[in-house]
């Protein structure tokens, strides 16, 4: 028996030995990926004025892929470890290919801050923006401006589509603060880019599109931001206050606001340079996560790196799906007011043999002010729909600018709010990319603590089992009721999907 023991322990000992000298050999895999993670967050460079070095990730990816490569190594790692170089892992060609074309020459970048407490089409009112800097892959300043900035420094002159020209432009055409207002991410970048061009800012490559919940989301993970300069602790309840912008507030030459946004910035960039490789990883798929839900949004001019953006579904764009029904719901806050942070919605949609009812139910959870006086409203002109009390100061009224996306074919039969018929409406046809859809747009109000309900009504001739419902970037979660032949069924949406009717 003693032999027997003996044996086994032998046996055990030569296993583990076998493993320690496999493990050595491939510590230097190891090594190798943990030093290129902790190098992405280095703050020691050899210039102070370099703020990131996109070179590193180069290294990082090199050591990824070898890491990934390596199945002994790989199941030594926690599931998320695994998860996370797996992912990358499948990434690479086309991350390979975005950093090429980073690390090549000078170029800018625009980051847009989008304020969803006033939603807009691409996720909300873009209150301001970053130009980054980057030469041959070092990002070199980081400039933070309010979007008045820009628009100041822009003399030319853009038709403005349809919604604006009524409730926004007051005759003076499209302006940089509303040129986010397609549909279509990629279309309204196509449409800020040039306010830049002819603003004086040039050699703009792309745009990143930066929603309020991936902000707010970003300073709960890494803890609030103390700023010290406004006697101000920023957490993910006043962070939207920070990216607030009014027009009536606005004033040449004001600095206070860019300011202390710039501020933020270099907290929150200290403190992502000070996270550990584990919550560097967890960030990863925090970002991830918000990208698929099109909180954060990316375009390109060079197709090289737009191909990957695209490909990858980094930001929202109108589509249609074979065999299924489509429908896009987009709000646009023309009130001039953040009234949208206590907005709630609810949409049920009927199917029946040849026809989709759509229901809206819209909640103001505002309070009434307890003032009177006249506002900067009056630049909405010609608006039928919101009545002389919602243009009070103070007042959060919801002057929602409502546009409904549905296939080109589809016929609208009739539109309801408030027990009243809409016979004001524009109706035209959209086209992106091959696809054409019909877009119904028109104004609708509600005031605070109040709620009521839109109809729309369509003729479709549709046989289909299944609908394309595409969510709106800035939005909050929404849920949507499908019925069909009596059976109901819930969901809650945060992205765009196609559900089965019941």
């Amino acid at each position: 028996m003693n032999k027997i023991i003996a044996g086994i322990l032998s046996l055990l000992l030569i296993c583990a030995l076998i493993l320690a000298i496999v493990f050595a050999l491939n510590f230097s895999t190891i090594k190798e990926f943990s030093n290129s993670l902790i190098s992405l967050t280095d703050q020691n460079h050899d210039s102070e004025n370099i703020i990131f070095d996109f070179n590193n990730v180069d290294i990082f990816i090199n050591s990824t892929k070898k890491l990934a490569d390596n199945k002994i190594i790989k199941s030594f790692l926690k599931p998320e470890q695994r998860e996370f170089i797996e992912a990358i892992n499948k990434v690479i060609p086309e991350f390979q290919t975005v950093l090429n074309e980073i690390i090549v020459d000078e170029q800018k970048w625009i980051v847009i801050y989008q304020n969803s407490n006033e939603i807009r089409p691409t996720g909300g009112f873009m209150g301001s923006y970053s130009i980054i800097e980057i030469n041959k892959g070092k990002l070199i300043s980081i400039n933070t401006e309010d979007i008045y900035d820009a628009d100041g420094q822009f003399t030319g002159y853009f038709q403005a589509p349809s919604g604006v020209s009524k409730y926004l432009s007051s005759g003076k055409g499209l302006r940089l603060p509303d040129a986010n207002w397609h549909v279509d991410t990629t279309k309204s970048a196509e449409q800020i880019l040039p306010f830049y061009a002819l603003g004086n800012k040039t050699n703009i490559k792309g745009i990143v599109f930066v929603n309020l919940d991936f902000a707010k989301k970003l300073i709960k993970f890494i803890g609030p931001i103390n700023l010290p300069d406004y006697n101000t602790i920023i957490t993910e309840n006043n962070i939207d206050e920070v990216l607030r912008s009014r027009r009536d507030d606005f004033f040449p030459g004001s600095t206070q606001k860019k300011h202390m946004l710039s501020q933020l910035l270099t907290k929150v960039r200290i403190h992502i340079l000070s996270l550990n490789p584990e919550m560097i990883i967890r960030l990863s798929n925090l970002i991830t996560d918000e990208i698929q839900n099109h909180n954060l949004q990316f375009y390109s001019i060079n197709d090289q790196i737009d191909q990957v953006f695209d490909k990858y579904q980094m930001r929202q764009e109108v589509e249609l799906k074979n065999n299924t029904d489509y429908i896009y719901l987009v709000e646009s806050n023309v009130g001039i007011n953040k009234a949208n942070k206590l907005i709630n919605r609810e949409v049920q949609l009927k199917k029946e043999d040849n026809s989709l009812k759509v229901s809206i139910n819209l909640t103001n959870n505002n309070e009434k002010p307890t003032q009177s006086k006249l506002s900067q409203l009056t630049e909405i002109v010609d608006n039928h729909n919101a009545s002389d009390e919602a243009r009070v100061n103070n007042h959060l009224a919801y002057i929602n600018y409502q546009r409904v996306l549905v296939p080109q074919e589809w016929e609208l039969n009739s539109i309801n709010y408030q027990n009243n018929e809409i016979f004001e409406y524009d109706n035209e046809i959209v086209e992106v990319g091959n696809d054409k859809f019909q877009q119904i747009g028109f104004l609708i109000t509600l005031l605070e603590e109040e709620s009521s309900d839109l109809n729309l009504s369509f003729t479709t001739n549709s046989q289909n089992d299944s609908i394309y419902i595409q969510h709106q970037p800035g939005l909050p979660a929404t849920k949507y009721i499908l019925e069909y032949n009596q059976n109901k069924q819930e969901y809650t949406l945060e992205n765009n999907q196609i559900i089965n009717y019941p």
